[in-house]
């Protein structure tokens, strides 16, 4: 057995290769995650620019966006008891523009 394939094969190196893949790839998770979180509220804003260039808010549920809202506010508690920044920063987003469509609903 050469000495390459007995530090390889050797249960302490494969424990600390494990746990350094694992580690990377939380990191890569993370930071799509974030990426996501930041990107995804944003398919709110063809809402948004509806609302504003027709100035008509026919067919626009206010209670769904309402509660919404409130689902949001749900998970932004949760973030912040565990931490979990891509949850806030996801949730806060999606709670803006849900609070701008109702306020523009009311508005139009």
């Amino acid at each position: 057995m050469s000495l390459a394939s007995h530090l390889h094969s050797h249960p302490k190196n494969e424990e600390n290769f494990n746990k350094l893949h694992s580690k990377k790839s939380v990191q890569i998770i993370d930071k799509l995650a974030m990426i996501v979180g930041v990107l995804a509220p944003l398919t709110a804003l063809p809402q948004i620019y509806q609302l504003i260039i027709t100035k008509d808010a026919t067919g626009v549920s206010i209670l769904a966006w309402v509660l919404y809202i409130i689902t949001a506010s749900f998970w932004i508690i949760y973030g912040v008891a565990h931490k979990e920044r891509a949850i806030i920063i996801n949730n806060a987003l999606w709670a803006i523009l849900e609070f701008i469509i109702v306020l523009l609903a009311l508005i139009y």
